[in-house]
């Protein structure tokens, strides 16, 4: 026993010794792996401190970069900027030499257009001179030449103003347009009116009104002798003056009167209604202007007409009583129209058998016309016609109208 618990305490310590050795061993390996991992931890630190390093490095080299990116692009920006100070100095410099040098040739123009208008006007006043020559005795002419004489002899010299501004030949062919009126030939008047519509279709922009109302005027002397050509004319005016209608108001509203007047006279009234509502608006649209004030019944006028001849008689019986109405308070009464709108008055009355009223209109008219115009004049001529007319058709009898003839 003894022995065997002295082997046993041997072999115990003999363990516990070798358990010491491999617990030193370990030791000493766990210490060798310390050492190993701390040698790994600082290999490591090492690694991130320079990565660290070069991410600084990388970070201010980008800095740097951007920096200088940002001077390139602001120097470009500044360059560009130069370069559009200096375009535009160089576009305002070439703009200033250009309208140095428009102005140059409008006042070289204008100028020009003043020794020309010059020359056009002792061109005209030369002529004007030179047609009186015919009558001049100590010239050798006929002192008892007639209006129509000294016109016809002025004619045959218009060759001369050829060179004459297109205004100025504008001008003087609607003056000479007005005289053949004013003598009764309206067809040579409505010829000239057509000259000097074109002379102002040559003058430009700034006589585009004088030609609007020369084709109107044109249209108007036609109106009995030429119906279609009369609304052809009127048309083209028309057309002109819608492209102006903004500028040009009145000279639209005229040019609408010419067409209404050139389809009654082609006898078109159902073409005539929408030219009628379109005219209506343009009168409208002026109000108070002074020209549409005195102008306004004689559209009236036109549109009573109209309703007359499509029938609708009650319709123009209360548009001419307007008319006259408004026409007498009109001062001074322009008594052309106003007659005529007695006349129309007369008739619609007669239509609707309404015979004692239209005898009455005449009974109020023809004193009247003879009053202003006498009883050889052919506005007073045409009225006791249309009267006899009136009594043959109706068939009524008026004692109390006593007729100056």
């Amino acid at each position: 026993m003894v022995s065997g618990f002295t082997l046993k305490v041997i072999a115990e310590k003999n363990r516990a010794e070798q358990q010491a050795v491999n617990a030193e061993t370990e030791r000493n390996k766990a210490e060798v792996e310390r050492k190993k991992a701390e040698l790994e931890r600082a290999s490591a630190e090492t690694e991130r401190a320079k990565a660290e390093t070069q991410r600084l490095t990388a970070t201010q080299a980008r800095k740097v970069a951007e920096v200088a990116q940002q001077e390139t692009q602001a120097a470009n920006v500044a360059a560009l900027q130069q370069r559009d100070i200096a375009n535009s100095a160089r576009n305002v410099a070439e703009d200033a030499r250009k309208q140095a040098l428009d102005a140059q040739q409008i006042a070289q123009k204008e100028r020009d257009r003043v020794l020309l208008a010059n020359k056009s006007a002792e061109t005209i006043n030369n002529f004007l001179i030179s047609i009186f020559e015919g009558v001049n005795p100590s010239a050798g002419g006929n002192r008892n030449a007639s209006a129509r004489d000294i016109i016809a002899a002025a004619e045959k010299k218009l060759g001369a103003v050829e060179n004459a501004l297109p205004e100025a030949q504008g001008e003087l062919f609607k003056s000479l347009a007005f005289i053949y009126e004013n003598l009764g030939d309206k067809k040579i008047s409505a010829a000239y009116s057509l000259r000097a519509a074109d002379a102002f279709g040559l003058a430009g922009r700034a006589f585009v009104r004088k030609r609007i109302y020369s084709l109107t005027i044109a249209s108007g002397n036609l109106s009995r002798i030429e119906p279609e050509k009369a609304a052809a004319l009127a048309q083209q005016a028309v057309d002109l003056a819608r492209l102006h209608k903004g500028a040009e108001p009145r000279a639209y509203a005229a040019s609408l009167n010419a067409l209404i007047l050139g389809h009654h006279a082609a006898q078109r009234y159902a073409d005539a209604k929408p030219v009628i509502e379109e005219a209506r608006a343009i009168y409208k649209a002026m109000g108070g202007d002074p020209w549409a004030i005195a102008g306004y019944p004689v559209f009236h006028y036109n549109a009573a007409m109209n309703l007359y001849h499509i029938g609708q008689f009650a319709e123009s019986e209360t548009a001419i009583r307007e008319q006259i109405a408004y026409r007498l308070t009109i001062v001074p009464v322009f008594e052309q129209l106003l007659i005529a709108a007695y006349q129309l008055l007369a008739k619609t009355l007669q239509a609707q058998a309404k015979n004692a009223e239209a005898a009455a209109t005449y009974n109020l008219a023809i004193p009247r016309s003879a009053l202003h115009f006498g009883t050889d004049s052919p506005t007073h001529t045409v009225l006791l016609a249309n009267h006899d007319q009136f009594l043959k058709e109706s068939g009524y009898r008026d004692s109390s109208v006593d007729k100056p003839r």
